[in-house]
């Protein structure tokens, strides 16, 4: 696994997600990746197009188009019907290519539960559907760094939207903080665009990832033209209460 850099000098993090494409899309997928963890999500459409441009039956590229299209997921307020019409063509791309594996479905299956029915079915409901799907794929495949990330960011996501018990948004805290190191996942902690004040939880400022060298580059929690697009963001420390 080696630390993502291409043409402008950025230096992102490591991801690896395994995929059953082309080897020589393999790498532009990682760094699609890599961008969707970082919050650059216009760049990660974009690079995950450039796996298409490479190997164009790679439908699991489309998981990540989608997951791109939802943006930031901490934002407040609802997605917009553009927005989730996008969202939902990039799922019915995928699903039209068919996937190569029983894992790559499983992933665009569970992307395809924000958008499905998104006109009559509640927002909070289509994120609880995705978080449940999620879990699903990482209890499955539990050797998939990713999908126990991905996992990660939909229990806190999913506990933020509807108010539960903060125990399950501090399950996803850790999870985070249990990746490897240099994964921009760490990130995800350290950017934050929901209103109403700190999320209820019990990860302090010392445990998360900005500031303590677990990201290894402050900017990842920085308000950024990356970032303006998705909503306002903030460094954040999680407390009790």
């Amino acid at each position: 696994m080696q630390e993502q850099q291409h043409g402008n000098g950025d230096k992102l993090g490591e991801v690896h997600f395994a995929t059953s494409c082309n080897p020589s899309a393999q790498s532009d997928f990682d760094f699609a990746v890599t961008l969707l963890h970082s919050f650059q999500f216009s760049r990660a459409i974009d690079a995950f197009n450039a796996v298409l441009q490479e190997d164009p039956t790679c439908a699991i590229a489309y998981w990540g188009i989608a997951l791109s299209d939802w943006s930031n997921p901490f934002a407040p307020g609802q997605k917009d019907a553009g927005q989730l019409q996008l969202g939902r063509q990039s799922v019915a791309r995928g699903n039209a290519l068919g996937e190569r594996t029983e894992r790559e479905r499983a992933y665009l299956e569970a992307v395809g539960k924000l958008y499905g029915d998104y006109e009559s079915t509640p927002q909070h409901a289509r994120l609880l559907a995705y978080r449940d799907a999620t879990g699903e794929v990482s209890a499955k495949y539990p050797a998939d760094q990713e999908a126990q990330i991905f996992y990660a960011l939909a229990l806190v996501v999913g506990s933020d939207r509807t108010k539960e018990d903060p125990g399950t948004a501090v399950e996803g805290q850790r999870a985070l903080l249990g990746a490897a190191g240099k994964h921009p996942g760490h990130c995800s902690l350290g950017v934050v665009g929901v209103s109403g004040g700190q999320k209820r939880g019990s990860i302090t400022a010392d445990e998360g990832s900005c500031g303590n060298g677990r990201c290894n580059r402050e900017e990842c929690c920085d308000t950024g033209p990356a970032l303006s697009s998705a909503g306002t963001t903030r460094r954040i420390a999680i407390k009790d209460g």
